[in-house]
């Protein structure tokens, strides 16, 4: 509340002081300078000097914004099909003089009269013509509460290249963020906007050496699938990880070290590098940032409503409870212990205990008896970010993991494979594989029930990774959904391998708008991975992978290195890598992949 203070004393006081201070300071060489430009438009074809454009003020009300003219005296107004002004560099409407003046900004010098009598701030949303007015949706005339400015957040980080949307976007972002600090940031990088003529004229259409910007969020192992996957198809990859060390940075075009989960920070960096896309993979700590970037930036992505529900373990139990979409009862969730006296006389045991905003099997435990329950349940809450656990009916039978994605509204489920877990109480994955070995009754009811599931959470775009547990008489369970590609190289070896479909690449191409093929590009084959679950030791020696992987057929993806401790396997986070192994049939593929897992743990030495 203070500091929402501080801002609308700034916007509604010392914004215009500053703003008629700084004005007043510059007015002598605003006069220099129009004592030095003004013969050189004069001379070249005997025209004024200024231009004084009819523009929206603030509140809607029109003024005359001044200028150096840089056209031709009666030149036509031209417009792109967004309803902007045409401003290339091929514009056959400019003047000699013109050009350099539009280059280097000079044009808006004399635009600090405006600022001294009042009608424009030297920051703010650049003014429109009058006609624009109309096209405005209401919950966009914020903006008009702010003075128009020589330079606004969106002709700093933009200039030009922003379409008519975007701008008014940008100019919305400004209207309802307005700090000094946000001004400050906004001047210092008009300045190198303009040094640098970034953004001078707006693209008609993409050029060949400027690749669409991909975003990615979290730069860990399982990512940098992604990361090279996204630079092997031609796109410019930056990357964001709070660990400087993360791998996906050496593979990445740049990288930044900001915390995924931190949404303000993201957005701001990917305003300001202008990216095409965002996307993360095998985590769910940054589903929420890449959503909210999605939405502010108006990119691809899942709905930030849907995303913050799919986050809620409780919540998303709940909704599948009302729509039906499984045969799972209710839940509840537990955000103190003291709610445990009043929950238990509800609770019909054993159930399934958990992290309501977790990922993979940390902090999760079976719950028999109500002695273990809050016991369980404080497991559960440190394994939480937000601190808070769900309790579910526990359910016997065979774990599977459904792997889809949604394209604008459109559901395609890629593939359902085969689980291999732990044994209780860690609950923790060993292996994927494809085919299932269900029927085709079973495989077309858990279609059934993932389309119910995503229609109900309303998801409308991006991957979704979901476990389930198929009861011994065919019930369905959906235990987890996360909003993102799954773990475990399902994205980058599991459904490409196991079904044909370029997963990654076609989930890539749907973050920045490209088109998407789902049909499949190769023959399917029955694959299977297993995690590299390691006997724990400090490692001494690592044995050749690259002879194994030759002598076994199989692919080796790991990220062992002498000096390593190998820790016992609880979650999927103490997993050292993965072997994946493609046979003629699945169980085949399957003991494959187990064999040299053994083979690996074998010939680790350790000291």
């Amino acid at each position: 509340m203070k500091r929402n203070n501080i801002k609308n004393i700034y916007r509604s006081f010392f914004k215009r002081i500053f703003d008629f201070i700084l004005a007043l300071f510059a007015l002598p060489f605003v006069l220099c300078i129009i004592v030095i430009i003004a013969p050189f438009i004069w001379l070249e074809d005997n025209g004024p000097i200024f231009y004084a454009g009819k523009r929206i003020g603030q509140y809607g009300k029109p003024f005359g914004m001044l200028k150096f003219r840089s056209m031709k005296v009666n030149a036509p107004d031209l417009r792109l099909s967004d309803g902007s002004t045409y401003n290339g560099d091929d514009d056959p409407r400019v003047t000699r003089v013109g050009k350099f003046l539009r280059k280097t900004s000079l044009d808006e010098i004399p635009q600090f009269i405006n600022v001294l009598v009042g009608q424009m701030s030297l920051i703010g949303p650049r003014p429109d013509p009058l006609d624009w007015i109309e096209r405005y949706k209401p919950e966009e005339r914020v903006f008009l509460t702010v003075k128009p400015g020589i330079t606004g957040y969106s002709q700093a980080y933009y200039r030009n290249s922003a379409d008519a949307q975007k701008k008014i976007d940008n100019d919305v972002y400004y209207a309802e963020n307005i700090s000094f600090l946000l001004d400050v940031k906004i001047i210092f990088k008009t300045v190198k906007t303009v040094l640098f003529r970034e953004n001078l004229y707006k693209e008609v259409e993409r050029e060949a050496n400027h690749p669409k910007k991909l975003l990615m969020l979290g730069g860990g192992f399982l990512q940098n699938f992604v990361i090279m996957k996204a630079r092997e198809m031609g796109y410019y990859v930056l990357c964001l990880d709070a660990d400087p060390n993360a791998v996906g940075f050496d593979s990445a075009n740049e990288h930044a070290v900001i915390n995924i989960v931190d949404e303000q920070s993201c957005l701001e960096y990917a305003r300001d590098k202008q990216v095409d896309g965002v996307l993360t993979a095998a985590t769910d700590f940054s589903v929420l940032t890449m959503s909210y970037i999605a939405q502010e930036l108006h990119l691809p992505g899942i709905n930030y409503k849907s995303a913050k529900a799919i986050k809620n373990k409780a919540a998303v139990r709940r909704c599948l409870f009302d729509a039906k979409a499984d045969d799972t009862g209710y839940s509840f969730e537990i955000d103190s212990l003291e709610q445990i006296p009043q929950i238990l006389p509800q609770i019909h045991f054993p159930v399934m205990m958990k992290p309501c905003d977790g990922s993979g099997s940390r902090g999760a435990s079976r719950v028999d008896k109500a002695d273990d329950f809050e016991k369980a349940c404080k497991y559960a809450m440190d394994g939480s970010i937000t601190h808070r656990a769900v309790a579910e009916p526990f359910v016997v039978g065979k774990e599977y993991g459904v792997e889809s994605f949604v394209d604008n509204g459109v559901i395609h489920i890629l593939g359902i494979m085969q689980k291999d877990m732990t044994l209780p109480p860690y609950y923790a994955e060993l292996g994927h594989a494809i085919p299932s070995g269900l029927s085709a009754a079973a495989e077309e009811k858990i279609r059934t029930c993932v389309f119910k599931a995503l229609n109900a959470l309303e998801v409308n775009h991006g991957s979704v990774n979901m476990d389930l547990l198929i009861g011994e008489g065919g019930d369905v369970h959906i235990v987890d959904v996360g909003a993102r590609m799954g773990g475990n190289l399902i994205g980058s070896h599991i459904i490409p391998i196991g079904t044909g479909i370029d997963y990654m690449g076609n989930m890539i191409k749907a973050a920045v708008g490209d088109k998407t093929d789902w049909c499949p590009q190769s023959e399917s084959k029955p694959v299977a991975t297993k995690l590299l679950a390691l006997s724990p030791g400090i490692i001494s020696a690592l044995p050749n992978f690259k002879e194994i992987e030759k002598l076994e057929d199989v692919i080796i993806e790991h990220h062992l290195h002498v000096g390593d401790t190998i820790m016992p396997y609880r979650t999927n986070l103490d997993g050292c890598g993965y072997v994946i192994a493609s046979r003629c049939e699945v169980k085949e593929a399957i003991n494959s992949a187990q064999h040299v897992k053994n083979k690996i743990d074998q010939l680790i030495q350790r000291k």
